[in-house]
């Protein structure tokens, strides 16, 4: 099934000030995980706009690693991860929650 792909345009009747808020607007309020989207900005506003919605718009992230063991203790390798995680220095620097929800997998 084709990703929905969803694009606006808009007319040169907003001030810096409100293609900045409407670009924010849109940017915050899609569903990224079932569509892509794009904005049709007026040329003197699209340096506001890329400087308005570039970087990170993230509320939170969720790490799912997948980590195989020979042998020992799945119970004891999903801990390993909880420790390893507290202490990362990467997600510990970003200003929204990262969390972690391994899954152990025993090798056949």
């Amino acid at each position: 099934m084709r990703r929905p792909f969803i694009a606006g345009n808009w007319k040169m009747n907003t001030s810096r000030a409100e293609a900045q808020a409407l670009a924010r607007e849109v940017a915050l309020s899609v569903d990224h995980k079932h569509c892509d989207v794009a904005v049709c900005v007026p040329f003197p506003h699209l340096q506001t706009v890329a400087d308005a919605t570039r970087g990170g718009w993230f509320e939170q992230v969720t790490l799912r690693p997948e980590v195989t063991i020979g042998e020992g203790d799945a119970a004891r390798a999903t801990q390993l991860h909880e420790v390893a995680h507290a202490k990362c220095c990467i997600a510990n620097s970003m200003n929204f929650p990262v969390r972690c929800e391994p899954t152990v997998i025993r090798a056949t």
